[in-house]
């Protein structure tokens, strides 16, 4: 599964939502100098608006 970031040029990827979510962090941290509060609560956000993608 992949996830691409709305802003740049970065796509994370991974096997579980786990992994992608630890890369989308990474990124948002480094790449956007977020916080990791506000890096969790942007992607927690962003998750929920595609609620269900990574179910199987």
């Amino acid at each position: 599964m992949e996830l691409k970031c709305p802003k740049g040029d970065f796509t994370a990827t991974g096997d579980t939502e786990e992994e992608v979510r630890r890369q989308m962090e990474e990124h948002a941290r480094t790449a956007h100098n977020m916080d990791e509060s506000s890096a969790k609560s942007m992607l927690d956000q962003a998750m929920g608006k595609i609620g269900g993608m990574f179910k199987r």
